[in-house]
């Protein structure tokens, strides 16, 4: 019985070591990625907070007059 290769692809597998493709580079990759998500969220929550904020201190300002 012929025995498996866990590699679904060896030739892949070659041509990655050949270029010399390293896995850390997609560690930075997926923490760059999450930083940018996590920015865009912050940025969309900060603004939704000062609009809201915004939006109060008008009505309060329309309530004096």
């Amino acid at each position: 019985m012929k025995e498996r290769s866990r590699l679904k692809n060896p030739q892949f597998v070659i041509h990655l070591e050949s270029t010399h493709f390293y896995y850390r580079n997609l560690d930075r990759y997926e923490r760059k990625l999450r930083r940018k998500v996590l920015w865009k969220r912050g940025s969309f929550a900060l603004g939704a907070l000062l609009f809201g904020w915004l939006i109060l201190e008008s009505a309060q300002a329309f309530s004096l007059f």
